[in-house]
């Protein structure tokens, strides 16, 4: 369920760590789907950065802001 990057192993293998992370935190509220979506759509937009070295940091903080963004927008069923 990687990402596959022009960036090389490590950009790949760095942002697979974080994708990682993202699962820890946001798969029990938004589902995996959701987590991995969200990093395909973050990594797309740094995909042509001629300059790589922060391409996994940004994609994570990407994802990141747009899964805390779905769960404060997140409707949750009265009790």
């Amino acid at each position: 369920m990687g990402i596959n990057s022009e960036h090389g192993p490590a950009v790949e293998f760095q942002t697979e760590a974080f994708e990682e992370r993202l699962h820890e935190e946001f798969d029990p509220q938004l589902g995996p789907v959701a987590v991995h979506e969200a990093m395909l759509r973050a990594h797309d937009e740094f995909e042509n950065a001629r300059i790589d070295t922060f391409v996994p940091l940004l994609t994570y903080r990407t994802a990141r802001d747009r899964l805390r963004a779905q769960l404060r927008t997140r409707v949750v069923p009265a009790t």
